[in-house]
C-alpha cells in the first residue's frame, strides 16, 4: 500500500516458518508434566496406570508414565503403548493447537488397550492463538 515495489519469495512452509523445534523431547514433557496432571486429575480417568512413550521422527523417545493422578515424563523405556508423530505435530499438541483425536499422522500403537482416551485427556485442543498454524 506504500508503493514499494517487492517480490515475495517463501522457501518454508507455515509449519515450518515458525522456528519452532523440539531439541529435548523429554525435558518438553517434564516441563508440561503438570499440566498434564491438572488435564488428568479433571477427568474421569485420574487413576488410570500405564506409560505411554512418544517417539519423533528424528530418534528422540521419551515416556509419560501415569500412576495414582500422576504424571512424570522419563526416558524410553519398553512400554507397549507407542506413539509415533513429527515435530510439528508433538508441538501441535503440547501446545493446544489440535487434540490427540484430530491428528490423523500420529502412528499409534494399534494393539488392544492402547490408551487412547488417555491420550484425548492428556492432549485436547486448547484455545490458543496461532497464527499461520491456523
Amino acid at each position: 500500500s506504500a508503493g514499494i515495489p517487492f517480490h515475495q519469495v517463501e522457501i518454508q512452509t507455515a509449519p515450518a516458518s515458525n522456528m519452532i523445534r523440539i531439541v529435548d523431547l523429554l525435558g518438553l514433557l517434564k516441563r508440561i508434566a503438570p499440566e498434564l496432571e491438572a488435564r488428568l486429575a479433571q477427568s474421569a480417568a485420574v487413576e488410570w496406570r500405564g506409560e505411554i512413550v512418544f517417539q519423533l521422527e528424528d530418534g528422540q523417545s521419551a515416556a509419560l508414565e501415569m500412576k495414582a493422578g500422576r504424571v512424570a515424563a522419563w526416558e524410553w523405556t519398553t512400554a507397549a503403548n507407542r506413539v509415533g508423530l513429527d515435530q510439528a505435530t508433538m508441538l501441535k499438541l503440547a501446545l493446544g493447537l489440535r487434540s490427540f483425536g484430530e491428528c490423523a499422522d500420529v502412528e499409534a500403537d494399534d494393539a488392544p488397550g492402547f490408551p487412547r482416551d488417555i491420550c484425548n485427556v492428556l492432549f485436547p485442543r486448547q484455545a490458543a492463538a496461532c497464527g499461520v498454524w491456523g
